[in-house]
């Protein structure tokens, strides 16, 4: 029984990641990289924006202003069905202890960075 368990969330995650994967690939690979990395979606840590700069040899002003448009593009309300959908299904809003326990770090710093975008928090 408790194999079935962890295949039943394994499953959850794959279709989360993909569905988030699929409002990512809206933005361009430099805007992607940059909310990653701020947020640390696809790493361990989170960069700040003087880090960021470094890393890709621009001023931390700029790393800010490209995250600021990729925010703005992710609040768009073409990007919020595929999001709405996962939440529906999934009910992510109670972050219950299966997703705590279960899901990756970066899965759930993306849920929560999700949550906090696209419902305009």
């Amino acid at each position: 029984m408790g194999k079935d368990i962890v295949l039943r969330c394994k499953f959850k995650q794959n279709k989360i990641e993909r569905k988030i994967d699929e409002i990512m690939k809206t933005l361009d690979c430099r805007e992607r990289r940059f909310i990653e990395l701020y947020y640390g979606i696809a790493v361990m840590d989170c960069y700040n924006y003087k880090e960021i700069g470094l890393l890709y040899g621009i001023t931390s002003e700029r790393v800010r202003e490209i995250i600021a448009k990729a925010r703005r593009k992710l609040r768009h309300p073409s990007r919020k069905k595929p999001y709405l959908e996962i939440k529906k299904e999934y009910d992510l809003s109670k972050y219950n202890e299966e997703i705590m326990l279960t899901y990756r770090l970066p899965l759930i710093r993306m849920i929560l960075f999700f949550e906090n975008e696209l419902e305009g928090k």
